[in-house]
Order: structure tokens, then sequence, then C-alpha cells
């Protein structure tokens, strides 16, 4: 009895396991629902470009061009949608796949003319229309990386297999925007307007690797698909015709693996940096002010501005020492040190020499004019000592005041409750008296009111204002 149970649980279990076979098969299968004539038809006729895909395509990049330069990823996505770049692109991968010549030609064609009016139409936009400074939506097409490949090869499949369906889906929008063809173009004609060429190279770049796999990813798949050849080609023919796809599509890979690895390092580089930056510049009365990481493969920076307190040597050691522990050895570490008085004292003076210059190119300066502003950097000067002085006293008065620096703000901050030290150094403006105070824990408003009043009353100042130092 046992005996016949066994072999009815096996065939049970074959039988199961054929029915998730064939259901699996039935699932992935393209061949089913393949509708080829209708597919050869569809990309055919979107190949070759007359005078509605010309214009479409001009409206779509200046469309394009004005998301470029106003950093909106909404226009950007919109142009996308409109651009008949695909066409081309597609045909020439149903080319390949059905060795089909004329098409091939044709393909060619008008591929290079789609990527001359591209290139054309954002070059003009952007000789017209300066862009300033290049925004993120822009300067993302500028660095093509081996990620962009594997985004092209998918997207490109997307494609083809969406076409190629009986019932057509809405894939193929989103195919045009996964793969990005119409940014690179744009990214490069304003390249070329702004005299960048390392801007236009890259994007043009992008838009090869897009362009070259979307194509290769398309001839895979008409041939998986079986679509009838246009010809017939002997073997020896088809074997030169893969290999030299091959070559293209490896040539086209291996710079992008490259970019990949360096762009990696970069990122990794200023992460780093950053976090060594944040976690060991940790020093009682010195304050970080400016600091600034420059990558190069064989030369890698970091160059610190600091006020306050000077560092000792043995803690510098210290320093470099913990670079290690951020994978940052080899680097340079730079540091700008300056006292507090120092660097105000730095600061009126330039504010002394550009209110100099800016008189004497009007009206001329006068001998007391220049003394007054002169007699503004002395004042300047006073605030150090008279800070130490003023902090001795609160010591006994107020021991919640944990550090107090007198000082001068740009008026332009007066709405401010509190400020972080960094913002001290913008001070170009008409400027206020004020204390930058610390506390030993957590501030109050009583606290700040008492601190302001005694200060006023101490200084003499009625308009002196008080800010907490984050």
């Amino acid at each position: 009895m046992k005996d016949q149970i066994v072999p009815d649980t096996l065939v049970s279990i074959k039988l199961r396991l054929h029915r998730m076979a064939d259901f699996v098969y039935r699932l992935f299968s393209l061949q089913s629902d393949t509708a080829e004539e209708e597919t050869v038809d569809s990309i055919v006729r979107n190949v070759e470009f007359r005078s509605g895909n010309a214009w479409t395509l001009v409206f779509a990049i200046f469309i394009a061009s004005i998301g470029l330069n106003t950093n909106s990823t909404a226009v950007v996505i919109g142009a996308m949608l409109i651009s008949p770049l695909m066409g081309p692109i597609l045909g020439a991968g149903l080319a390949l796949g059905t060795y089909d010549s004329e098409l091939f030609k044709k393909s060619l064609r008008s591929f290079g003319i789609a990527v001359a009016i591209s290139i054309l139409a954002s070059f003009f936009y952007f000789a017209l229309i300066p862009l300033g400074e290049a925004q993120s939506e822009l300067l993302a097409r500028t660095k093509p990386t081996a990620f962009d490949v594997l985004i092209a090869i998918f997207g490109g499949a997307t494609g083809i297999v969406a076409i190629s369906r009986k019932d057509k889906t809405n894939a193929v929008p989103g195919v045009a925007i996964a793969t990005a063809l119409m940014p690179p173009l744009c990214t490069a004609g304003y390249g070329l307007a702004s005299g960048q060429f390392q801007y236009f190279f890259g994007a043009l770049y992008l838009f090869l690797i897009n362009s070259i796999y979307i194509c290769l990813t398309t001839y895979l798949f008409v041939r998986l698909l079986k679509f009838k050849s246009a010809r017939h080609l002997d073997l020896k023919r088809k074997n030169k015709i893969q290999k030299l796809m091959a070559s293209i599509a490896l040539l086209t890979f291996l710079p992008s693996l490259g970019l990949a690895w360096y762009y990696t390092k970069e990122v990794s580089f200023y992460s780093n940096a950053s976090k060594f930056l944040k976690r060991e510049f940790r020093f009682p009365g010195v304050t970080v002010v400016n600091h600034e990481f420059s990558f190069a493969l064989k030369n890698r920076s970091i160059v610190v501005s600091l006020i306050g307190k000077q560092l000792a040597p043995a803690e510098i050691e210290v320093l470099k020492e913990r670079q290690l522990r951020y994978d940052l050895a080899g680097v340079t570490l730079e540091l700008n040190q300056s006292t507090l008085e120092e660097d105000l004292e730095r600061r009126l003076n330039e504010k002394l020499e550009s209110e100099l210059s800016i008189k004497s190119k009007s009206n001329g300066t006068t001998f007391g004019e220049m003394e007054l502003l002169r007699a503004q950097v002395q004042e300047y000067r006073s605030q150090g000592a008279l800070s130490v002085q003023i902090l001795e006293e609160l010591s006994i008065t107020m021991p919640e005041v944990k550090d107090l620096k007198l000082t001068f703000l740009s008026l332009g901050k007066a709405d401010q409750s509190s400020v972080s030290e960094d913002s001290v150094q913008d001070s170009t403006s008409d400027l206020a008296h004020v204390a930058l105070a610390k506390w030993k824990g957590r501030s109050t408003k009583q606290g700040k009111k008492k601190l302001e009043s005694f200060l006023r009353t101490r200084l003499r100042d009625p308009g002196l204002v008080v800010y907490e130092v984050l």
C-alpha cells in the first residue's frame, strides 16, 4: 500500500511542477502576443523626419532648454514626452535586426538630422538667453557613467517590447523619460554657447550611450522575437555584423565604466571630507568659518579657515592622523588660522577700502572721512578686549552665559533672534553693534532680556541687540 502511495505522490508533484513551469512560460513568453507587421509599420513611419516631426523637435528642444534654464524637472519631463527622437533610434535597431540596409541608412540620416537640429536649436536659445550659473538639472547630464548604460539597456528593452504588443501600452513615453535623450542634447548646446566644452562632450557622450544601447537592445529583441529578415544573409555576413555591434557596444561602455569609478571616488571623497570636518574640528574657542574641498586623482586637498584660539602643532598632527579614519590618506590638510580680532579687523579693513574706493569714484574722499573710517577700524579692534572684560563681570551676575563677543553685524540680520557664527562673516553693508552670546544650557527669553538690558546699560548703547550663537 505504501509503495503505491509514493509513486502517486511523485506523479502529483511532477504534474504541479509542469503546470507551474507552463504558467511561468506563458507569463513571460513574448511570442504569443507579438504583432510583427504592426510593429514594423509603426517604427518605419516614425523613422523619417518630415516637417511635422522637425518642428515638433525644435519646439521640444526649446521647452527642454527653458526647463534646464529654470531648473524645472516637470518642464524637462514634458519636453521628453513630445520629443520624436526615439523613432530613428528604434528604426536603426529594427533595421539591424532584420538586415534592412535601406531602413538603416534612412534611420542614420534621420538620426543625424535630429541631432543637428537639437544642438543648433539649444545653441541659439542659450546664446540669446544666457543661463548664468549651471543648474542641477543641467549638470546632471554632464557626467555619464555605467549606470546610464544600464538605464539605456532596460529602457530600450521596455520600448521595443511595448511597441511589439498587440495591445499597446503607455510604456514608450516612460522610456523617453527614463533614457533622457532630449536633455543631453540641450546641455550640449549650452556647452557650445557658453564655451564650456567639458559640458558639450560630457552631454554628447551621454546621448550617444543612450542612443547606441537603445538601438542594440532593440536589435536583440527583434532577433529574439524572430522578425522576418528583409533579405537573406549568409552566416559569415551575420557574424560580421554581430561582431561589429559588439565592438561598438564595448567601446561605448568602457569609458563610462572609468567615469563611474572616478565619480564614485569623487563622491566618496567629498562625503568623507565633510564627515571629517564635522566630527574632528571641535576645539574650544575655535570656529570653522570656511572650508574648501578639492578632488583630483593625484591631488586631493582640504583647506579650512579658522578663527579663535590658535591650534597647537600637536593638535594639528592629531587631525592629520585622524584623516586615516575617514579614508583620507594622502589628502593635503591646510589650515588658515586667525584670531577673532584679526578676522574682524580684516573684514573692516576690506569695508574701509571698499568705501574709500566708492567715494573716490564719486565726489572724492576727504581727509576727515578717511579718519572717520579708520576710527571705525580702531573701534572694531577694541571689541575683543571689551568682550573679555564684560564676560568676567557676567561670570558673577549671569554664570549661565558661556561666552560673549561684541562685534558688528549687517543691519539686514536685525530680524533674527539667533545666528550661526558663520553668518558673522557677512558684514559688507551698514553695521549695527551687537553681542553674540553662547549659553551653557538652553537659553530663556528672560535670560536674553536680562543680558540685553545689562549690556545696554553697561555700554551706554540703547540700540545694542543680543544674538544667541548656535
